[in-house]
């Protein structure tokens, strides 16, 4: 293709083929990303971080990668998805949080909204129909070093039937905030296990293995995936990608003997 042809053919910027966010609704609390909500363009509600927040675009690449992750284990969480953040949207946003005066229009992240309550208590953990699939939310928040679990970022939805599904949300603060580096891949040896929550009381021991097995059946191309097409301009070079996607890798083994030493109590026990 000659430098003539190549110029006929100009690259659509990514956002072109993104869900767009058509309007700002309200403020979605206090977080320090000052987060909002705002509707799409597929008619789905949806809490939007943009690029510029106070926190940094690094907690956008946090959220994408680690829900490319929750979605490979099945982990109980929202869906989120990369979004188109127009400036029109962020001015409105901006009359109610001034902290997003740095914000950027452009791609940002966006987490599925529902009408929920947050902070479940023990009880709700405990009758919700997904408490068997609770231990996948630790075993996220082991394996990508959250450290940022708490009730706040737990919710549950009450279902048109009247039964209770729990939740976990929020990854921006993860594998070292506010930000990391390519020593992240040093880190995969290093025991950690997230802030205790009411969903560690409901936790049965039976829970662990199949948590483990889901866990362990997450292959290497979809670890490889979780980190590939990250939008670069949320800043991110490749490097600090491959030390993240080595860091995933070599890391299950002791996701794995901290989820037995805090549920079973033998790390060394066969799954």
């Amino acid at each position: 293709m000659t430098v003539a042809e190549h110029t006929e053919e100009p690259v659509e910027p990514q956002a072109a083929n993104l869900i767009k966010v058509s309007r700002y609704a309200e403020p979605a609390g206090s977080g320090g990303s000052a987060s909002f909500l705002g509707i799409c363009s597929d008619g789905i509600a949806r809490i939007v971080k943009a690029q510029g927040n106070p926190q940094k675009s690094i907690v956008l690449v946090n959220e994408l990668v680690v829900g490319r992750l929750v979605g490979y284990l099945g982990s109980p969480s929202p869906d989120g998805t990369i979004l188109e953040v127009p400036e029109h949207v962020l001015e409105d946003a901006r009359r109610d949080i001034p902290q997003l005066a740095g914000a950027i229009a452009g791609v940002g992240f966006g987490c599925h909204w529902y009408d929920v309550q947050y902070n479940p208590g023990v009880d709700i953990c405990s009758a919700a129909t997904n408490r068997e699939r609770l231990i996948d939310i630790v075993a996220i928040g082991i394996w990508t070093r959250d450290s940022d679990m708490k009730g706040d970022h737990l919710l549950h939805r009450i279902l048109p039937d009247g039964s209770i599904v729990v939740m976990g949300f929020d990854h921006g603060h993860c594998f070292g905030p506010p930000d990391w580096d390519e020593s992240i891949a040093d880190k995969a040896d290093q025991r950690y296990f997230p802030a205790v929550t009411n969903i560690h009381a409901v936790i049965q021991p039976q829970d662990v293995g199949s948590c483990i097995d889901r866990l362990n059946a997450i292959t290497e191309a979809q670890v490889t995936a979780a980190v590939t097409d990250v939008p670069p301009e949320w800043g991110v070079d490749q490097d600090k990608l491959s030390a993240l996607r080595r860091y995933l890798i070599a890391s299950r083994a002791t996701v794995v003997a901290e989820l037995r030493s805090k549920f079973i109590g033998n790390p060394g026990a066969a799954p």
